[in-house]
């Protein structure tokens, strides 16, 4: 019995575009760079998606939640927008904030993540 489709794309190709999307959030990462939703999906090979698109946006968090679990942190922090250099909605929804300063916590996120790359090759 083969594996269901997951946004019209076989489960070979969305197991190839996870690999990617993730190795290019920890080149972001271990660079302590940003990078924009659109830069992910011009430099993805084994698919063309919209960065606003539903597979990019399922594809995006299904690899950050799997870094996340394996340790790696929150690398989806790393991910804004062109428009104004900050993540987009769907970040700050599901963002735990204890102080309420989104912003400085969104910002500790990326130094936390930053750090973590930067010291595991």
């Amino acid at each position: 019995m083969s594996q269901p489709r997951r946004y019209g794309l076989d489960p070979q190709t969305w197991q190839d575009a996870k690999a990617e999307v993730r190795a290019i959030l920890i080149e972001t990462a271990r660079q302590r760079q940003l990078i924009t939703y659109g830069q992910i999906t011009e430099r993805l090979q084994c698919l063309h998606a919209h960065p606003g698109s539903y597979v990019f946006t399922a594809l995006l968090r299904e690899v950050c939640a799997d870094v996340e679990r394996e340790g790696g942190g929150m690398v989806c922090a790393l991910v804004v927008t062109k428009a104004d250099g900050r993540p987009g909605a769907g970040y700050w929804r599901g963002m735990p904030c204890p102080q309420g300063d989104l912003e400085a916590c969104w910002r500790a996120e990326c130094e936390v993540v930053w750090d973590i790359w930067s010291k595991n090759p």
